[in-house]
């Protein structure tokens, strides 16, 4: 049972500002299966299109300051 944490601390390593960074990429990774999962969901029927656009526009936001916060810290490492 080491494996994953093991492989957790390589990623961790590899990053000058550590665990930040990590979890940034956490949450940009979470965002973007939520919103695929919504776009699914639309497409498919089970939810309306005003529904779709609020979780869409919900999560975009925190989406693209993640993304602004996550650039740089990636750019200067």
């Amino acid at each position: 049972m080491t494996f994953p944490v093991e492989v957790w601390y390589c990623m961790i390593r590899g990053f000058k500002k550590g665990v930040r960074t990590v979890n940034n990429l956490m949450t940009i990774v979470l965002l973007v299966a939520v919103l695929i999962y919504s776009v699914v969901n639309y497409v498919t029927g089970k939810t309306s299109l005003v529904f779709f656009l609020i979780c869409v526009l919900a999560l975009s936001v925190p989406l693209l300051k993640m993304l602004s916060i996550f650039l740089p810290e990636w750019k200067n490492r």
